[in-house]
């Protein structure tokens, strides 16, 4: 009875200095977010340790702190800006502070044209009001049919 307690606690022991040496070999990695355009920092990007599942977000400073291993990859996303994955170098561990530099995506509009429609307040008459473009099928919640594109 006493060898089954032992051996139980031995298991437990085991199993949590596992645990525990497992976080032992995180550093406290360090960095600044920047606009490649202007060098501005970036505030409130989102940055995510692949390896770990772990992540942060800039301050209004562009700064961030984020435990990872020397190896493990860094996935920064930003509204506007291309994501882009930074790996976690020794010299990044050993001399702190990295400026990343992220750069704006830039999506062209199409022209986008406004136009005023007089609305009824009759869903079935409005619907077949509305201006579409050709090829394009349009279905409105709650009717049981479509309306079909077309030049009216």
């Amino acid at each position: 009875m006493v060898y089954k307690h032992l051996f139980l606690f031995f298991c437990l022991s085991l199993i949590s200095f596992t645990g525990w040496s497992q976080d032992e070999d995180l550093e406290v990695i360090t960095g600044v977010v920047m606009n490649a355009a202007n060098d501005k920092p970036l505030e409130n990007v989102n940055i995510v340790n692949i390896n770990t599942v772990k992540g942060s977000t800039t301050n209004k400073d562009g700064e961030f702190k984020l435990k990872a291993r020397i190896s493990d990859t860094l996935y920064l996303s930003y509204l506007g800006f291309r994501s882009i994955q930074v790996k976690i170098t020794e010299d990044w561990v050993k001399f702190g502070d990295v400026k990343i530099k992220m750069t704006e995506s830039a999506i062209a509009l199409q022209e986008v044209k406004l136009n005023e429609i007089q609305l009824t307040g009759y869903l079935e008459i409005d619907a077949q009001n509305i201006p579409i473009y050709d090829n394009y099928r349009y279905s409105i919640s709650g009717l049981d049919y479509a309306y079909e594109g077309g030049n009216y």
